[in-house]
C-alpha cells in the first residue's frame, strides 16, 4: 500500500492539473482579422472576429451553468499615431462571431495603422490584439 500512495499522488496532481488547464482552455480572447492589409483613406474593409462573448461562463456551480451570450455594442477602432476613431458598432451573433464592412477615415495619413475590436468583457473592457493595416498614398490620376 506505501508504494501505491506516491504513484496516486502523482496521479491525483496530474488530474487536477489537467482539470484546471481544461477550465480554462473554454474561454478564449475575442480576436478580429481584416480582408485587407493595405489600402488608401476612404477605403472599404471587412473586419471579421470570433469569441466574442459576455464573458467567461465556464464554470456550474450545484448542476447551475450561467448562459454565455453573444457581446453587443462592439466596437471597431482604427489607430493611428496615438489617434483613435471609432469605425463601426457590431452585435456578434449567436456564434461569438461577427462581421462588419467599414471604411478607413478619410483623415488617415499614409503609413502604419491597425484595427481593433473593443467590447464588455466580464463588465471590464477588453480590446483584441491589433491588426496591421497601412495606409497607402493616394493614387495621382
Amino acid at each position: 500500500m506505501k508504494s501505491l500512495l506516491p504513484k496516486l499522488a502523482i496521479f491525483s496532481s496530474a488530474y487536477l492539473a489537467v482539470g484546471v488547464i481544461f477550465a480554462f482552455a473554454q474561454c478564449f480572447g475575442p480576436r478580429i482579422a481584416a480582408d485587407a492589409s493595405s489600402g488608401q483613406a476612404g477605403a472599404k474593409v471587412t473586419i471579421s472576429g470570433k469569441g466574442f462573448m459576455d464573458g467567461c461562463h465556464d464554470v456550474c456551480e450545484n448542476g447551475n451553468c450561467p448562459p454565455t451570450l453573444p457581446a453587443k455594442g462592439i466596437r471597431i477602432l482604427f489607430i493611428q499615431s496615438g489617434k483613435t476613431t471609432e469605425v463601426g458598432r457590431v452585435d456578434a451573433n449567436e456564434k461569438f462571431e461577427l462581421t462588419l464592412a467599414v471604411v478607413v477615415p478619410a483623415d488617415a495619413k499614409t503609413g502604419a495603422a491597425s484595427f481593433v475590436g473593443e467590447t464588455r468583457y466580464g463588465g471590464n473592457r477588453l480590446r483584441t490584439q491589433p491588426v496591421s493595416y497601412k495606409v497607402m498614398r493616394p493614387v495621382d490620376k
